[in-house]
């Protein structure tokens, strides 16, 4: 029988290092690699693509979102560090220097006041285990 999958709860997550941003709802983060097209003209085996597509790595990056509450909206601009948590023990932390990019106050009639925020990382990109 299949081993059954484990899960993380969100609730467990949580976002450090950033001036104004707490009461974090959540967040998402998108790691990407480029793919560089390294297809070369016929050959024989060993020697060329032999009628295949051939990929290398290229620039890496990340970027992503989040939504906070609180009374300040998150400083906009300069780079800060960052870190962003799955789980304190048994999940992953993501952490790097961060640009937000942008920052959406929404303030709802019937809810309380929240900032969508977009970011992208400048720099190097640690992922690790928490």
């Amino acid at each position: 029988m299949a081993t059954p999958a484990t899960s993380i709860a969100g609730y467990g997550g949580s976002v450090t290092g950033l001036t104004g941003v707490t009461e974090v709802k959540n967040w998402k983060i998108d790691l990407k690699i480029a793919k560089l097209d390294a297809t070369c003209m016929a050959g024989t085996t060993g020697t060329g693509s032999v009628g295949w597509e051939e990929y290398i790595a290229g620039l890496q990056g990340a970027s992503g979102s989040f939504t906070s509450g609180g009374t300040v909206a998150p400083s906009r601009g300069a780079d800060a560090a960052a870190s962003f948590i799955t789980k304190t023990s048994g999940g992953i932390e993501i952490s790097g220097s961060i640009f937000i990019e942008r920052a959406t106050v929404n303030d709802p009639v019937d809810g309380a006041v929240s900032y969508d925020c977009e970011f992208a990382f400048s720099g190097s990109v640690s992922v690790a285990a928490a």
